[in-house]
């Protein structure tokens, strides 16, 4: 199986919702073992989240989610960002994460 193919961006953006909400709801053990390793290798298997950023404005929008997503987790369970490298605008590196999880509860 072509990875390529099999890692559409519907697949990616459903293991990003997958793991978003297993690391937000005290899954943290389930998000960080099994789908935090499956989207990095999704994503790399693709070239990264700046290819798939490139790839039209389907593709920018999936990985404006997969960045935001990444950091919201990250500093909610105080790890590392997956795709730390990764920022496609200055405004994003600047933005407050800390308790950015109680900010989205505000808005629910």
């Amino acid at each position: 199986m072509d990875p390529k193919r099999a890692y559409t961006d519907a697949i990616i953006l459903t293991v990003t919702y997958v793991f978003f909400n297993e690391a937000l709801r005290s899954e943290r053990h389930i998000a960080l073992n099994v789908h935090a390793p499956a989207l990095k290798r999704m994503v790399e298997a693709r070239g990264g989240i700046s290819t798939i950023a490139s790839n039209g404005k389907d593709g920018l929008i999936l990985s404006r989610y997969l960045s935001w997503c990444d950091r919201v987790i990250a500093s909610t369970l105080g790890s590392q960002p997956l795709f730390g490298d990764y920022v496609e605008d200055p405004t994003v590196g600047r933005t407050q994460w800390n308790g950015m999880w109680s900010k989205v509860q505000t808005l629910m």
